[in-house]
Parts: structure tokens; C-alpha cells; sequence
């Protein structure tokens, strides 16, 4: 159990985390905003019960986020704009170029098999020149497939994939969604 002083030091840093005011963490706590800010200044020994009663409704709400906490299923896109294994690097090239893409997963009918972006792109033009590189197929450049988990996936899980990943597909049943770094923080 933590000891009287160690909660008021944490009290600041709680609120902060779930993003409230002092005033609102004061409405939620019954207590006042004043109590609130002073002890979290350290300018006040306050009472055990109204530690208790800030600390209460701070555990209260943070059981409540964890709750909402976002799955992958709410933040991915679907349905996914993805290659074709068997498709020309140039028509890819254009796909990507009209939607603004840096990559994209690569499928074999309804499977995912791989990803092609744009770094393999350029290494396939530095490796092969413009004229033969138009004519290969994605399969002979493409990269391994991005991570897949499912909708379920905790917001948690996917932040760590793409530290890896430049994306990360959804299963959803037999359909896929995806969520790429920028998905990932504008959610």
C-alpha cells in the first residue's frame, strides 16, 4: 500500500495520463479544485480521506479507459488497396502514386503474401533500370507480409508491430483492413 505522501506525487501524474483538469478531477472526486492544486503543488498536507476520495475516482476512471481502449478493428481501413502478385510493377507504381501510398500489401487472390513499397521500387530501378523494371511482375520484388492480427488486437500490440512494420493487417473474418504508422497516430 502506498504510503500518504507517495499518492499525492502521483496524483498530478494519473490526471495527466488520462488528460483531466484539476477542476474536473475535483467535480469527480467531491472535493475542491483548490485541494486539488495544492496538493499537487505540495503546498498542503492533506487529509487521508480526501486522497482517498481523488484516488478512488482516478482507479474509477482509469478502469473505465482501459475499457475503451481502442482495438484494431477501430482504427483500421478496409477495404484494402492492395497488388496483385501477378501485376506489372508499373501499374503498381501508378496505383500507389494516384492514392498516395508508400506501400501496400501484396495479395494471391484472397491471401496476403507479401508487400511491395516504395524502397523496393527504387531498388528494383537501381538494380534493374527503368525499361526492364516496368515489365516485372510484383512477385519478383515484393517484400515479406506485413504482420496480421485481428480485430480484437489491442491498440498496445499494434504500436509495437509497427515499430517493425511499415503496416499491419486486420483479419476480420475473411476480409482484411489495415493500418499503417500515420492510422496508427491519427487514431
Amino acid at each position: 500500500m502506498l504510503k500518504l505522501e507517495e499518492k499525492t506525487q502521483e496524483i498530478k501524474k494519473r490526471r495527466k495520463l488520462l488528460g483531466l483538469t484539476q477542476k474536473e478531477l475535483a467535480g469527480r472526486s467531491r472535493v475542491s479544485q483548490s485541494l486539488v492544486a495544492k496538493l499537487e503543488s505540495g503546498k498542503i498536507d492533506p487529509s487521508y480521506s480526501s486522497v482517498q476520495k481523488i484516488d478512488s475516482a482516478l482507479t474509477d476512471l482509469e478502469k473505465l479507459n482501459m475499457k475503451k481502449e481502442l482495438k484494431a478493428g477501430d482504427i483500421m481501413n478496409s477495404p484494402v488497396a492492395a497488388a496483385r502478385i501477378d501485376e506489372k510493377i508499373n501499374k503498381v507504381v501508378k496505383t500507389m502514386w494516384n492514392k498516395g501510398f508508400s506501400q501496400m500489401p501484396v495479395f494471391d487472390g484472397e491471401i496476403p503474401v507479401g508487400s511491395i513499397s516504395e524502397e523496393d521500387i527504387l531498388k528494383a530501378h537501381e538494380e534493374y533500370g527503368k525499361n526492364k523494371m516496368r515489365d516485372l511482375n510484383v512477385k519478383e520484388i515484393m517484400n515479406d507480409s506485413f504482420p496480421i492480427v485481428n480485430e480484437g488486437a489491442q491498440i498496445n500490440s499494434i504500436r509495437e508491430l509497427l515499430k517493425e512494420s511499415k503496416a499491419v493487417l486486420v483479419s476480420k473474418g475473411k476480409k482484411f483492413g489495415i493500418i499503417t504508422k500515420s492510422d496508427f497516430l491519427r487514431a
